[in-house]
């Protein structure tokens, strides 16, 4: 895999074979990365990072030049370039984007509402033991009033 580079990241398996058959056409040798698993168990996608495109790094150029001609690398085509080599291409679809962005809308207000239920739990918890505790102190004041054999009423009938 060393010599292939991956050019194109997506959610799912039919939006990569659109580029495929794409870069195909052109007669750039595509490469799929975790299709097979994807396809398989669709729930993966995401711990596995989607399933990727790759090619040859010597047809890496042509790849990007078709990708630009039909408008892919103007969606969120991260490159990092180093002297002019492609180290590492990422591709995220707009459903990818709008996934993530759908994501971290929720982080926020998740810790609050997690950390709101520690604290209540941790409430909770301090209330149960102090409860308990003094349940056992009215028990114990109840058993030494009633060794004592004291009146039930204070007037002494």
């Amino acid at each position: 895999m060393q010599d292939k580079v991956i050019i194109a990241t997506f959610t799912y398996v039919h939006e990569l074979q659109v580029l495929r058959s794409i870069l195909e056409s052109e007669g750039i040798e595509c490469f799929t990365i975790d299709e097979n698993t994807v396809q398989t168990d669709p729930l993966v996608t995401y711990a596995l990072g989607g399933v990727k495109l790759a090619v040859n790094r010597f047809q890496l150029r042509e790849a990007l030049i078709v990708m630009e001609k039909y408008k892919y690398r103007k969606e969120g085509l991260d490159e990092t370039e180093i002297d002019g080599e492609y180290l590492e291409l990422k591709f995220l679809s707009n459903e990818q984007k709008k996934d993530i962005n759908y994501a971290k809308s929720f982080l926020l207000p998740t810790i609050i509402i997690t950390l709101i239920f520690v604290i209540l739990s941790l409430i909770l918890a301090l209330t149960i033991v102090r409860k308990q505790t003094l349940n056992e102190e009215i028990r114990i004041n109840f058993r030494n009033l009633s060794q004592k054999n004291l009146p039930l009423c204070g007037f002494g009938y």
